[in-house]
């Protein structure tokens, strides 16, 4: 998977220069995560308690955001993105006695290759069929918190997961003189990474799990067009 990264990127920075419209922007959306290994082992965590606590959250849907830099050749388009999407659990429990809480936080960076067909133009409207595909590092911390009768105890600890993704869908945009508005659909599979740590000793092995829809809007602006304009 990585000679063949290496070899998009080489291919990309080849033709960048016979390239016909360049196109950067941001984007924003919404996106849901699989992350069932952890579910589980959430689950089996509040089940080992020695009293009584509830999951308050599960991983939940989150926002997301992130970049592009893409150049086009006629009807295709390729260049990079880039996308942040972070989620939570958290076991928590309090009584006269005290409180007690565990938290899971995790942060998702992916780093990719966008690869585009344009499929339907009419007039300033286009749709584009997109397979995406790149490497996703995830960090993860762990928070523990525990108050019995005025003692406090706390322990925190981090991880780390690598891994690569594949990403279809479907770009609607229209063109406004040199902005380009849009909104992409898709699904991200991940290949799940193996969680590590470099300070602490995992008896099993578990993974994060990304899969899940991805919904976004996008401002992008084609800077062929505003270098034209301000000639």
């Amino acid at each position: 998977m990585k000679k063949m990264m290496f070899s998009l990127f080489l291919l990309m920075v080849c033709t960048w220069t016979y390239a016909q419209k360049w196109e950067t922007g941001v984007k924003a959306g919404f996106s849901t995560f699989a992350m069932k290994d952890l579910k589980s082992d959430l689950e089996r965590s509040n089940q080992d308690l020695p009293f009584e606590a509830r999951v308050v959250t599960e991983f939940p849907s989150w926002f997301s955001f992130g970049g592009y830099l893409r150049c086009g050749f006629g009807i295709y388009s390729l260049g990079f993105e880039y996308d942040y999407n972070s989620t939570a659990s958290r076991i928590s429990t309090s009584d006269y006695s005290g409180a007690y809480h565990f938290d899971e936080l995790l942060s998702g960076h992916a780093f990719g290759m966008v690869n585009a067909f344009r499929i339907l133009k009419l007039g300033h409207f286009d749709a584009e069929l997109s397979l995406n595909i790149g490497y996703l590092y995830t960090s993860m911390k762990t928070e523990e918190y525990l108050e019995a009768w005025g003692t406090v105890v706390e322990y925190d600890n981090s991880y780390y997961s690598d891994s690569y993704y594949i990403k279809p869908g479907l770009i609607v945009s229209y063109s406004w003189r040199f902005l380009k508005f849009g909104a992409d659909f898709g699904y991200l599979w991940d290949k799940k990474g193996e969680i590590k740590s470099d300070s602490v000793t995992l008896i099993k092995s578990y993974t994060t799990d990304w899969t899940g829809f991805r919904a976004e809007i996008r401002v992008g602006v084609c800077l062929d067009e505003l270098l034209h304009k301000k000639k």
